[in-house]
């Protein structure tokens, strides 16, 4: 009838396309109401009802069910707004500068597009679109107090109409996802969406042509890198509606962690760890050494990185960890270990010409004015003080009756220090 079915396949793109007219309509039965004299002719008792209630069309609520208006709309049914009398015949009631727009059938376009004030054709001429009937249809034939009879039913200016249409069934579910990378891989998870009725279906649409995801979560590998559009659609799955969201998302090519090189080199005498850095990479942005002794770490922000320098207080066995860091904060380590150890420093004392040993001589080792060490020599005039550290040692040595130098002798170990001669200076023979 009219255009109706080429409202309803539209530039291939009508909401009911797949559609033909007997999926809605009982040939055999009425759609539209007859004028009272035919009903009255024809014993027509069902005249005032509903094509609906007749039989003679299927009830939208059969393919839609589940649909709440949000606002209390009186009467009105689906077939109000979303098959609006939008379609010019014979009459136009709209008068001019009017934004209510009513014509003498109704469309069979179905489809509302809220967000539209003009919808063109695809070959220019303003009128309506084939695949989506703005509100100025859908809603101005009742809410555009410039539409005469009409007026007075909630007179609401285009910019209100549009809001309030956005949003009327209340059963739009809430997309809303998630999303890391790693490389040219996404994974996205919707778990953050919901339906009014609980159940949800959820499509991928990855934006680069490839087939589409679904499920609450998914991944999906680009072949490219770049700034990808991902676009979620939940659809509530018992009301039939759905939400899209779009995010951008930055891949890019796999960029492997750093690997980590460089040498240790240990100088047992000093007690001193030099770690050289080696690293190859151009995302290098920090090189750090942990020292393992439980000091400050050291690090190093700026090219050409290191070398890095410690020296140990106490003897033991570090375990040092080199570690390189890229500017996306991944990272590799190597470690080496250092063994400082303490040295000694060992000798005789002797009486007055050096060939008699000189026992109980008291000898005090100072490292700087600290005195760090003091042994006694035995019968032999042998002396042995352990534990010490890398340094240079001033040995002071005492006895009652005898006289040395002073200090009688300077000693730098590491390594250690054995067979060191000490000879009173007093008193001769």
């Amino acid at each position: 009838h009219h255009e109706q079915y080429n409202e309803l396949v539209g530039l291939n793109d009508g909401v009911h396309r797949t559609l033909d007219c007997v999926d809605c309509h009982d040939p055999h039965k009425r759609s539209h109401k007859v004028t009272s004299a035919i009903a009255s002719a024809l014993a027509i008792s069902d005249n005032d009802e509903s094509a609906e209630s007749r039989g003679a069309v299927a009830s939208c609520e059969s393919c839609h069910p589940g649909k709440v208006l949000r606002y209390p709309m009186g009467g009105v049914t689906c077939i109000d707004c979303h098959m609006a009398e939008a379609t010019k015949s014979a009459t136009n009631e709209s008068p001019d500068g009017a934004w209510g727009r009513k014509g003498d059938v109704k469309t069979h376009i179905f489809k509302i597009d809220p967000a539209a004030t003009t919808i063109t054709r695809s070959n220019g001429f303003a009128s309506v679109a084939t695949n989506a009937l703005s509100v100025k249809y859908s809603c101005g034939k009742c809410h555009d107090s410039s539409m005469g009879s009409y007026a007075g039913n909630g007179a609401m200016t285009l910019a209100d109409a549009q809001m309030y249409a956005a949003g009327i069934h209340n059963d739009q579910p809430t997309a809303m996802f998630s999303y890391t990378t790693s490389g040219l891989t996404v994974n996205v998870n919707a778990s953050a969406s919901s339906c009014v009725s609980g159940s949800c279906s959820y499509d991928w649409n990855w934006g680069d042509g490839s087939a589409h995801g679904s499920g609450v979560s998914a991944s999906h590998a680009y072949g490219s890198a770049g700034t990808k559009t991902v676009t979620l659609t939940v659809k509530d799955t018992v009301r039939l509606s759905s939400k899209s969201k779009s995010v951008g998302i930055n891949v890019y090519l796999p960029n492997p962690p750093p690997t980590v090189a460089g040498t240790c080199t240990f100088d047992a005498n000093t007690w001193t760890e030099t770690v050289t850095d080696t690293t190859a990479d151009a995302d290098l942005r920090q090189v750090t050494v942990n020292w393992g002794d439980g000091t400050m770490l050291s690090s190093d922000i700026t090219a050409p990185f290191g070398p890095f320098t410690h020296t140990f207080l106490r003897a033991g066995t570090f375990t040092i960890t080199h570690k390189a860091i890229d500017t996306i904060g991944q990272q590799s380590s190597k470690t080496c270990t250092a063994n400082p150890a303490y040295f000694a420093i060992s000798g005789t004392v002797y009486r007055y010409g050096g060939t008699t040993p000189l026992a109980s001589a008291t000898i005090t080792l100072k490292l700087g004015t600290t005195t760090v060490r003091t042994v006694f020599s035995n019968a032999s005039g042998a002396f042995s003080a352990t534990n010490l550290k890398p340094g240079t040692y001033a040995l002071t040595v005492t006895k009652a009756g005898f006289t040395f130098a002073v200090p009688a002798a300077t000693i730098t170990v590491g390594p250690s220090s054995a067979g060191n001669t000490i000879v009173a200076t007093g008193p001769t023979p």
